[in-house]
């Protein structure tokens, strides 16, 4: 369950990032110099790309994990209820 939290708790941080990118596009851009749009167009750029690698990252660490089939924890070690599963299999 501890895994389950967790990436409940990293997909809510990719979601702020993603709510974070309108306070740029939320501005009034009328009033803005052209400088000023440059500047706002880099934040948001920089705000897709770091949101990229995060979820480039998430994506690689998600590959092939090792995975209780009864508790879905990526620990290495066999949680109690499947150890008891595999005494009765015995």
């Amino acid at each position: 369950m501890n895994d389950i939290k967790r990436y409940r708790k990293e997909l809510e941080r990719l979601r702020n990032k993603v709510s974070n990118m309108w306070t740029h596009t939320e501005q009034d851009l009328d009033d803005l110099s052209k400088v000023g749009l440059k500047k706002q167009i880099g934040h948001i750029s920089q705000d897709i790309n770091e949101l990229v690698g995060d979820i480039s990252h998430q994506i690689e660490s998600f590959k092939n994990p090792q995975v209780c089939s009864h508790c879905e924890t990526d620990q290495v070690s066999v949680c109690e209820p499947c150890l008891e599963d595999m005494e009765e299999k015995l």
